[in-house]
């Protein structure tokens, strides 16, 4: 296997480690008795869905 990382890999992962971070940072603002608890949960469905659209193949990807 190659060294070297393909463009689309790296976007992956950036894309992952994005994801991630929301979801922890939606998980803490949860926590807070205000208007934040709301920011928090809407960043986590944010988070979830991203996360969704690598979950679901789309119409491209052919099954074997």
């Amino acid at each position: 296997m190659s060294k070297e990382r393909t463009q689309e890999q790296k976007d992956g992962f950036a894309y992952g480690v994005f994801g991630m971070s929301l979801f922890q940072i939606g998980i803490k603002l949860m926590k807070e008795p205000n208007w934040l608890t709301y920011l928090g949960f809407f960043m986590i469905l944010f988070s979830i869905a991203m996360a969704w659209k690598f979950i679901i193949p789309s119409k491209k990807t052919k099954r074997k």
